[in-house]
C-alpha cells in the first residue's frame, strides 16, 4: 500500500513539475530579436528611438546605436510582466514627442 502511495505521489509531483516548467513564462521561441517594432505593420526604419531594457534598467537607444543614450533608474523587473516582455524587445518611438510620452508612462 505504501509503495502505491509513494508511486502516486511521485507521479503527481512529476506532473506538476512538468506543468510548471511548461508555463514558466519564458518568451516564445517565435519572438523576434531586438530591435523589434512594437507597432504591428510598422517597419523598423520608421522608428528613431527605442525604449528598451538595459542591464535590468529602462534605457533609451537611438535606432542606429547599440549603446544607450540614457539609462533611467527604473528596474524593469519591478514593472508588470507584459511591460517587461515588451521592453526586452524594444518599444519604438517615431519622434522625440512619442519618446517623451513613453518615458513619462514608465517614469511617473
Amino acid at each position: 500500500m505504501k509503495k502505491i502511495m509513494l508511486r502516486g505521489t511521485a507521479l503527481l509531483f512529476s506532473l506538476f513539475t512538468l506543468l510548471y516548467l511548461s508555463f514558466s513564462g519564458s518568451p516564445p521561441a517565435s519572438d523576434p530579436p531586438w530591435p523589434q517594432a512594437d507597432v504591428p505593420g510598422a517597419s523598423q526604419a520608421a522608428f528613431l528611438y527605442y525604449l528598451r531594457d538595459f542591464e535590468g534598467m529602462l534605457a533609451v537607444f537611438a535606432a542606429d546605436n547599440p549603446e544607450p543614450l540614457h539609462i533611467y533608474e527604473i528596474f524593469t523587473d519591478s514593472l508588470p510582466p507584459e511591460d517587461g516582455r515588451r521592453l526586452r524587445f524594444g518599444i519604438g518611438a517615431r519622434n522625440e514627442a512619442e519618446l517623451q510620452r513613453l518615458i513619462e508612462d514608465y517614469t511617473s
